[in-house]
């Protein structure tokens, strides 16, 4: 039996996935022609845009509050598990002699292994970030709404190792710095709810060049503490230039679902420099122009429409200030995190569908 609380939320984001199924299937059999490949080896490299199609079952059995809360509390306590156990592996690794415990990613283990960067007494293990990052979210969300998954206490304690997870052990720059802004909104609702909008006013005047300095400070220790970072983001820039110098490799799409095995040059561009580092480019370490570089032109509209249903479920919104924090991290997550990644595209869905659910008028009373 449908429950009471069960209604039909606004699917606000069916124009952008149906025309997302649209466009990958023109890129699937253009990819096909042009780079004489089998349907289905083409298949095999772009399918995972297919889980972006997970919105409309999504819409179905997240409509209500009690199935929001059932989620996030999972979510949650898997977070919790993975940070408690990659903290205990990287502070093994760095201070006894079990050096290598089960590490799930070769990722993993050359970051862990290498200590090249070690913070705190804790080694880099950056595999877990994505989800405890969007875990750390929702709960922050559902907290903000003040819908209780966990008591007080319990969802402070979830916050507060996830972050220290994010923080030293994850040490992904970029969510690192998402991570702060969100926290910032974050207060800034708070206070918003208990004080008069004058004050509010106030407060944002006053601390708002010293929140701007922070985040710039944050954002130069991580992108520009390092000499193999400040490598690291030189040649992410020069991948950009590349993949938007490509954008009409092949006419109205770009390189497409290319084979890595028989196209590698051309999707990574490898070549090595004058001091003999080995260079090459991924569609994943440039955000949202990776997504460009497959789908070129019909991508540019995709996101076209993208951007305009977001700013359309913004407005619509009647709780304007957890949207905007939902926004927030869609379009911080656009510079190298990109929700498009196979990696992250599990994730963009659910974000979808949370936005859709908050920003519902049968929701926000």
């Amino acid at each position: 039996m449908k429950s009471k609380s069960d209604f039909r939320i606004d699917r606000r984001f069916t124009l952008f996935t149906s025309l997302m199924l649209f466009t990958w299937v023109l890129v699937l059999f253009g990819t096909s022609s042009k780079f004489d490949q089998s349907l289905f080896s083409t298949f095999l490299v772009g399918y995972f845009f297919l889980i972006l199609f997970l919105y409309f079952p999504y819409t179905s059995f997240l409509n209500n509050w009690d199935a929001w809360v059932d989620f996030v509390k999972m979510f949650s306590v898997f977070s919790l598990i993975l940070s408690i156990t990659k903290m205990l592996q990287s502070w093994l690794i760095v201070h006894s002699d079990v050096r290598y415990p089960f590490l799930n990613s070769n990722l993993d283990f050359m970051s862990a292994s290498s200590l090249r960067y070690v913070k705190l007494g804790f080694t880099r293990i950056p595999s877990a970030s994505d989800f405890v990052f969007y875990a750390t979210l929702f709960l922050l969300i559902f907290h903000l709404i003040h819908k209780r998954v966990f008591s007080g206490m319990t969802t402070y304690l979830i916050l507060g190792i996830n972050t220290l997870y994010i923080v030293f052990v994850g040490q992904t720059r970029s969510y690192i710095v998402l991570l702060l802004i969100v926290y910032i909104i974050a207060a800034f609702i708070r206070i918003k709810e208990k004080f008069d909008f004058s004050l509010i006013l106030m407060i944002i005047i006053t601390l708002s060049v010293p929140v701007i300095l922070l985040i710039l400070y944050v954002i130069n220790r991580l992108l520009y503490g390092d000499a193999n970072r400040v490598s690291s983001l030189s040649i992410r820039l020069e991948a950009v230039k590349y993949y938007i110098s490509n954008l009409r490799f092949s006419g109205w799409f770009s390189m497409g679902f290319a084979r890595d095995s028989v196209y590698g040059n051309l999707i990574h561009n490898q070549y090595v420099t004058n001091l003999g580092q080995v260079v090459t480019y991924n569609y994943d370490d440039v955000g949202i122009v990776g997504f460009l570089a497959q789908f070129g032109l019909v991508g540019i509209v995709d996101m076209v429409i993208y951007a305009v249903t977001l700013m359309v479920s913004f407005i619509k919104s009647r709780k304007k200030e957890i949207s905007f924090l939902i926004i927030v991290v869609i379009l911080g997550s656009c510079i190298n995190l990109s929700l498009l990644d196979p990696q992250r595209i599990f994730y963009l869905p659910m974000v979808l569908v949370m936005l859709d659910f908050i920003s519902s008028s049968k929701y926000s009373s």
